[in-house]
């Protein structure tokens, strides 16, 4: 039974990672009011903000990371008594949650430079606590299954989770300086890719069950 809630939990950090990432974005809601530019703010600055971050209404991820968000929690909840560093985690999911759901609102409540102070400043702090999240879990799991049998799984798991985390740190750079152009896309995909080879890896550590955990 212990060893089934083990792999439940794995499963569904896992499924969580995916829908981290997978960013496939829609317009719906109603408009946002018209954006008043600032002096206080340069002007590069206030259009990479409007144009790249807020766009003319709310956007929704199809695969969204809310999901994703729920799924990581449950399956830390599962590993907790494996690893502690899974609290953290747990702890982390409701902030990173509540910030998805205020950002998109903050052009209804807010105008020039606080608007874009914060919508720039969530937005990069939202990238930051996600790929905290995914070390802490990825962390747990590696201390959970050490073993001698497991640690080049543990290596290539490691190595599939920085290309992850580096693309996810290029991505906010790209859509804020760029949107969502040909770059961002091909970037993506190589997120998405190494996120294949992060689960794989992950998979494989739980062929082997060190004896502390039994």
């Amino acid at each position: 039974m212990v060893t089934g809630m083990k792999k439940l939990g794995v499963w569904l950090i896992i499924i969580g990672v995916f829908f981290l990432s997978i960013d496939i974005a829609i317009q719906m809601g109603n408009a946002y009011p018209e954006m008043v530019k600032t002096p206080l703010l340069g002007e590069l600055f206030q259009k990479n903000v409007i144009n790249n971050f807020i766009g003319s209404r709310p956007s929704i991820d199809i695969f969204n990371d809310l999901i994703g968000l729920v799924f990581i929690f449950l399956g830390s909840a599962l590993l907790i008594k494996r690893s502690r560093i899974f609290i953290a985690a747990i702890l982390l999911v409701p902030v990173t949650s509540v910030l998805y759901v205020i950002i998109p609102q903050l052009p209804y409540y807010f105008q020039a430079k606080e608007l874009y102070v914060r919508v720039a400043g969530y937005n990069f702090l939202l990238v930051f606590l996600i790929i905290l999240i995914e070390y802490l879990v990825m962390h747990g799991i590696i201390k959970m299954t050490n073993c001698v049998e497991n640690r080049w799984h543990s290596n290539e798991m490691q190595i599939g989770w920085i290309i992850v985390m580096i693309n996810k740190g290029l991505l906010i750079g790209i859509k804020f300086f760029f949107g969502h152009n040909i770059l961002y896309f091909v970037y993506s995909v190589v997120m998405f890719a190494a996120a294949v080879f992060f689960a794989n890896r992950l998979v494989k550590t739980l062929e082997y069950e060190p004896e502390v955990n039994l």
